[in-house]
């Protein structure tokens, strides 16, 4: 690397560092002129860390709920607050999702997802897409209910399996294991399960290699498979609430866990109080300071 481009970066590398897909960092810069990476001679972009810090901003006001096509004006006034949005991308995306679910068109659901998808990070997706959606369709008294969601679920699994299609995270030897709690009630699977799959897909988006396993069929089978694997460590994520007695489970199954373990999802939330006096590590409910936290298992 010349003088030039020392200290740039990759987009790969900003991709990881800010969990901003580079489809979607290529979507700021040419459609919203959001970012204006360095070119080489044969056109690949290069990022200063003034780059990824405006990334980072990018991301923080999206976060507050401006749409990413007012995030240049924002930026500019520097005066961007939640209240200062006029609309909302997500109305009209969620429209678009129900739409395609009620005609029972996997395609078109797939497309809306991929739109949505390209211009706004993953946790708001699944946040401001994904969970209204689906909760959308549980709540709704149309008979046909069942398949709508039959066809909303297998959009997302097609979406997520596409997004994370060639993710080559870096190898270190040793792989983060994503599972949910054997034994769950609440809700059905695929719901369920959807922010731990999309956690992974952002992890290893971030370089970790992590890998989501489903549901296990008992806390043993893991122990079990840590012992004869090269694991790193584990996460146990659950939105739902396990049945029987999980506060012995869980502490029999961290004195058996040879690394690190934590809990994360919604029972973390719900019982961290008693996590915490068993010992047990809760990820923190903020998706990138739960990545950074794993980086330093």
């Amino acid at each position: 690397m010349n003088d030039s481009t020392d200290n740039l970066f990759p987009i790969r590398h900003v991709a990881q560092q800010t969990g901003v897909l580079p489809v979607t960092l290529r979507a700021w810069e040419r459609r919203y002129g959001l970012i204006k990476p360095t070119r080489t001679d044969k056109g690949h972009r290069l990022y200063s860390d003034e780059d990824i810090r405006r990334v980072r901003q990018i991301v923080a006001l999206i976060d507050t709920g401006i749409p990413v096509g007012q995030v240049k004006s924002a930026l500019a006034s520097k005066a961007a607050t939640p209240a200062s949005v006029a609309t909302s991308d997500w109305p009209g995306f969620q429209e678009r999702l129900l739409k395609a679910a009620r005609s029972l068109d996997t395609t078109s659901a797939i497309t809306t997802l991929r739109d949505a998808g390209g211009i706004y990070p993953l946790h708001l997706l699944a946040d401001e897409l994904l969970r209204p959606c689906l909760m959308a369709i549980a709540t709704t008294e149309d008979e046909g209910r069942w398949a709508y969601r039959h066809v909303l679920t297998q959009a997302i699994a097609v979406y997520l399996e596409q997004r994370s299609r060639g993710l080559e995270p870096e190898r270190s030897g040793q792989t983060l294991l994503i599972v949910s709690m054997p034994n769950v009630y609440g809700g059905e699977a695929t719901e369920r399960n959807l922010m731990a799959h999309i956690f992974e897909i952002m992890a290893r988006e971030a370089g970790l290699d992590m890998r989501w396993l489903g549901q296990l069929p008992g806390l043993p089978a893991l122990a079990e498979l840590i012992s004869h694997g090269n694991i790193r460590g584990v996460v146990l994520w659950e939105d739902g609430e396990p049945l029987g007695d999980w506060q012995s489970q869980l502490y029999r199954f961290g004195l058996a866990c040879d690394g690190p373990f934590a809990m994360a999802g919604e029972f973390s939330l719900r019982h961290q109080r008693q996590l915490e006096q068993l010992q047990i590590q809760c990820l923190p409910a903020a998706f990138q300071d739960a990545i950074e936290l794993l980086r330093s298992w």
